[in-house]
């Protein structure tokens, strides 16, 4: 018996464009199409293809999303508040309706759901875009795993106390192969720590 196997699929302003121009057509039936004041997440977030270089290019992709997204949510606030207009001009309030009202959060559930859902698309963008731009300016982060950081401090208790030679610490490798004391200047600056002896010289 095979299993059937999700896809997910990454929204696109297409498609909130789309939500939007339907959203006229739908009217809440019943009092339970109630929209919260939150957006709820209802799904995992769809992963981007892993970027393994970053260059301008990722970036300018990344900027010309958020343009979009941007532009999807503006898109759907404008029809959210034409359906709070349309729901004013409904009951004949002139002025503030109170947004807790169940039939007028039930009147507007749909256009508002588009815009918190564009809202949080736009909100994605962004982070998207700044991790783009820091790993093009910086470098990707360094990730070290949990044992090397251990292993670390065993050797660096180890040096400043003496009891392992410098050749013995040369030789201490990480998980990658790498050594951890790279060469005898960083040995005797670790006998003799200054304030920032305590961070990980790798």
């Amino acid at each position: 018996m095979s299993k059937k196997q999700v896809v997910a699929v990454k929204k696109t302003p297409d498609d909130f464009a789309k939500i939007v121009a339907d959203a006229d057509a739908h009217r809440a039936a019943t009092e339970n199409n109630v929209v919260p004041l939150k957006a709820k997440r209802t799904a995992r977030p769809v992963r981007l293809p892993r970027v393994t270089e970053w260059t301008k290019e990722v970036v300018a992709e990344r900027a010309l999303d958020l343009y979009a997204m941007e532009r999807a949510a503006g898109a759907a606030y404008n029809r959210a508040i034409e359906r709070c207009d349309k729901f004013k001009e409904k009951h004949g309030i002139d002025g503030h309706v109170d947004h807790k009202r169940a039939d007028f959060r039930s009147f507007t559930a749909k256009q508002w759901n588009a815009y918190l859902d564009a809202k949080d698309e736009v909100k994605k963008s962004k982070a998207r875009l700044v991790t783009a731009c820091r790993n093009l300016l910086q470098g990707p982060p360094i990730r070290i795993s949990p044992k090397d950081v251990e292993a670390w401090k065993v050797l660096y208790a180890q040096i400043r106390a003496g009891t392992i030679s410098m050749v013995d610490s040369l030789a201490v490798r990480d998980s990658k192969g790498d050594a951890f004391v790279k060469s005898r200047e960083v040995f005797i600056a670790l006998q003799a720590p200054d304030e920032d002896s305590d961070s990980i010289p790798f």
